[in-house]
């Protein structure tokens, strides 16, 4: 069985929530790792950072489909 969620990530990429919807008691104004602030929406294209949900004997297996450090890397500025 599997779905997906939206991932809290902060601007340096560490996960702070990777079911942002399923669990918000969990969720996070700043990082805990680094203390920079927390999105839910792909800065690029302003898409939620989805993640795959897949389900396995009961145990939760959170994995990101999409990383803003990605989209930036993959649309660099000019210049």
């Amino acid at each position: 069985m599997e779905g997906y969620d939206v991932a809290q990530i902060c601007l340096n990429g560490h996960c702070t929530n990777s079911s942002f919807k399923s669990f918000p008691e969990f969720n996070q104004d700043y990082c805990d790792k680094c203390g920079e602030q927390t999105i839910t929406l792909c800065p690029a294209c302003k898409s939620p950072i989805r993640v795959i949900i897949i389900i396995l004997e009961f145990i939760l297996q959170p994995h990101l489909y999409h990383l803003p450090f990605a989209i930036v890397a993959a649309n660099p500025s000019p210049g």
